[in-house]
């Protein structure tokens, strides 16, 4: 893993605390920052080019066939179900014993809450599991056309690519339609083609970067064209509508493009070498799992707290509370994500070396 793009990954998990934060603290206790944050959901857009990125560069030289396919899927689902569940199964058993804990009166779907299968007249227990449900539909795809058909590979990626920009223009309504053609999907696609492009022309991007102008200029047009999004981003969705995620996806993917030239440069390796902010890109699969729920608990003290103390100042309350979702995701990445990780994969390994031990 890039370290550049594990701090990036921080950064995204906090603006999506910083998101969701901000979504009820106008119910709850009052509107902070003047709703400023609201823009944070764009850190879920990263997470999607990234996921590309890093399923393509870690599986890129794996071979082909069943066998390998196979082990490439347990990885998969080892990753993303052991830390999911615990929490899903919370929500779950919260929404069952106290249904009104929700006031958007959503329908509660089990098979959605335990293995991420999407319903049409339901959604999943942990309200951030639509993102996962995407991520499961990339990784399978990957499995059937990387490892099983690689030939069709990129012929794959083109017409998905393809039917994806076109879905919306047919007037498509249907529920499995709108979920295989999600614009948030080709964000995938685009993690895939930046690895693909990094892998086969670094030595190309470095030399010419020998002057680090590349680089920061890549950098700085794409944060700034990020800067132009988020002030621009009502009035762009006026014009674009669905197509915002492509517009979002293509700046993560320079964002991405410049963060891995100034590693590969040694530039900036203080802040790409910070065990800080490298913990919290660690870290950042157990905040988004829990932030939500946590949020919701501390919004409903806060409100308490102000209420008590109408002095205090809403934006400091808005801190606090984000500040405190981001910990009771770590302390759950501590305490359960990586325990449990650890144990599958030495339970794992340790059969690895069984089997190779066992005579034919």
């Amino acid at each position: 893993m890039f370290n550049s793009l594990q701090v990036g990954r921080a950064l995204a998990a906090l603006l999506v605390v910083l998101h969701h934060a901000t979504l009820d603290s106008g119910y709850f206790y009052g509107v902070a920052f003047s709703d400023f944050w609201k823009f944070g959901n764009i850190g879920v857009d990263f997470f999607f080019v990234l996921s590309g990125f890093i399923i393509y560069w870690a599986h890129k030289e794996d071979q082909t066939g069943f066998s390998a396919g196979l082990l490439y899927l347990y990885k998969r689902i080892v990753r993303i179900w052991p830390p999911f569940i615990l929490i899903s199964m919370v929500m779950l058993v919260a929404y069952s014993l106290l249904p009104n804990l929700t006031e958007s009166n959503r329908n509660i779907s089990v098979l959605s809450s335990l293995i991420l299968i999407p319903q049409e007249s339901a959604s999943p227990a942990l309200s951030v599991s639509w993102t996962l449900m995407h991520e499961m539909l990339f990784y399978l795809s990957f499995l059937i056309f990387f490892f099983l058909m690689r030939p069709l590979f990129y012929a794959f990626l083109s017409v998905w690519s393809i039917s994806i920009l076109l879905y919306p223009l047919v007037g498509g309504d249907e529920f499995i339609g709108n979920f295989i053609f999600n614009m948030h999907n080709i964000q995938f696609i685009l993690g895939v083609l930046l690895a693909f492009a990094f892998c086969k022309y670094e030595r190309i991007l470095i030399s010419l970067d020998q002057y680090r102008l590349t680089s920061f200029c890549v950098l700085f047009l794409s944060i700034l064209s990020l800067v132009m999004f988020v002030w621009l981003r009502d009035f762009l969705y006026l014009f674009f509508g669905c197509y915002i995620s492509l517009i979002t996806g293509l700046i993560f993917f320079f964002v991405a493009l410049s963060l891995l030239c100034l590693e590969k440069n040694k530039l900036f390796s203080g802040l790409f070498e910070c065990k800080f902010l490298l913990f919290l890109g660690a870290a950042s699969y157990s905040i988004y799992l829990v932030h939500n729920p946590a949020i919701s608990i501390l919004n409903r003290l806060a409100h308490k707290v102000v209420g008590m103390a109408p002095w205090l100042s809403i934006d400091l309350v808005f801190v606090v509370v984000s500040f405190f979702a981001t910990i009771i995701g770590v302390l759950y990445f501590v305490f359960w994500e990586r325990p449990i990780l650890s144990l599958i994969k030495s339970k794992f390994t340790l059969r690895t070396r069984l089997l190779k031990s066992t005579p034919d």
